[in-house]
């Protein structure tokens, strides 16, 4: 599954530091949610890729 992790590795850190930077900015929003609808967002890509093979 390295095509997987390589292809949102860059997808998944842009995702957290969005995540971070919202929480520093104080918009009210909780990590977790972020967290949570990255994590989501990553699985869909994954089975995506998987699918495409």
């Amino acid at each position: 599954m390295d095509l997987v992790a390589d292809a949102l590795a860059h997808f998944g850190m842009a995702g957290f530091d969005g995540a971070f930077v919202s929480l520093q900015s104080e918009d009210g929003k909780p990590i977790s949610e972020a967290m949570e609808q990255l994590a989501d967002a990553m699985v869909a890509m994954g089975q995506a890729l998987i699918a495409g093979r």
